[in-house]
């Protein structure tokens, strides 16, 4: 899947476009490979996921947030977890 590779390339660039794959749609497993890809970005992608954290509306988009917080390694993430 596209959202896999952009994720294992480091693709800093792809960040808004993996954080719009992150609202629940037609296929399931497209959330779960942009959050997944995001989390392989790493820190670059830290900032504009709390971002979309603090602005989440959608509980599908809430949920891949959250995971994605968890599984970066950031404590600004860790606060915004407690916040929300």
């Amino acid at each position: 899947m596209a959202a896999s590779l952009l994720g294992a390339w480091g693709s800093e660039g792809a960040i808004p476009i993996l954080l719009g794959a992150l609202v629940p749609g037609d296929d399931d497993e497209l959330p779960v490979a942009a959050g997944e890809a995001l989390v392989n970005i790493g820190e670059p992608a830290v900032d504009p996921v709390l971002e979309a954290l603090a602005s989440a509306e959608d509980p599908g988009v809430l949920e891949e947030c959250l995971d994605v917080c968890i599984r970066l390694p950031s404590r600004r993430a860790v606060t915004a977890i407690a916040r929300r």
